[in-house]
């Protein structure tokens, strides 16, 4: 009687085992995909090259995803014929669940991937822009542009005057303020990502309102996320 009991132990000992592999290895894979899907981001703001980011994204979480849905598809199998114990039932079941509670959790739970790219952007904004000098340019010289605005991508006509401080950064727009008498001057360069999103640095004097770090609703199904610099300066994404 022992001897049956305890090998019925061993079995539902090495069972659970099993259970909590397969569990934790789609865990894993779920993080992990998580944690790539940030770091793409990043990356891709980092270098101004939001494609970058989606390269090395489909990459790697593709073939992770495949890998996650054949363990979480053996891990289904696992469970018919259900045990008899309801204990083990109700232990199988927890398993079941837990794995697509993390999944939710990483994405739902955790910062938008739209603030995870502004925050490599900022990266680049700091490395590669010249702040001052262009404030300085927008305080004299730039005040000839006022209220214009050009397609650097397609505009033929786009004035040889317009400062390398601004084209050798190569947005596919730049966008001058109104420049209204005693208003200072400010400047948008902005930047394509993916279908419809865009994304964008806004360039005036020290003494510009300066929006908060957040999430604001342009409009209906769009919002824009901002990052502050500093005084002045601002960068944001928009979708």
């Amino acid at each position: 009687m022992c001897r049956s009991t305890n090998e019925a132990l061993r079995q539902r000992s090495r069972s659970y085992t099993v259970d909590i592999m397969l569990a934790g290895a789609v865990i894993l894979l779920v993080c992990g995909g998580s944690y790539l899907t940030y770091r793409a981001e990043y990356l891709g703001g980092a270098s101004n090259e939001p494609n970058r980011g989606m390269i090395l994204l489909f990459r790697l979480l593709v073939p992770m995803l495949l890998v996650t849905f054949i363990a979480f598809i053996c891990y289904l199998i696992r469970l018919f014929p259900w045990p008899a114990a309801l204990g083990h039932r109700l232990v199988r079941l927890a398993f079941l669940l837990f794995p697509p509670a993390v999944l939710f959790g990483s994405f739902a739970l955790t910062t938008p991937l739209a603030d995870v790219f502004l925050r490599g952007f900022k990266q680049w904004v700091t490395r590669e822009v010249n702040i001052d000098a262009i404030q300085e340019w927008l305080a004299t010289e730039g005040r000839q542009f006022a209220g214009q605005s050009f397609m650097l991508e397609t505009d033929a006509n786009t004035p040889e005057e317009l400062p390398t401080l601004l084209t050798a950064l190569r947005p596919w727009r730049i966008s001058f303020s109104d420049g209204e008498a005693g208003s200072e001057m400010s400047v948008e360069l902005w930047w394509p990502c993916g279908f419809s999103d865009e994304y964008g640095l806004i360039i005036g004097p020290p003494t510009m309102h300066t929006p908060k770090t957040g999430m604001i609703r342009v409009r209906a199904g769009c919002n824009e996320f901002r990052r502050a610099i500093r005084p002045g300066v601002y960068i944001f994404n928009r979708g």
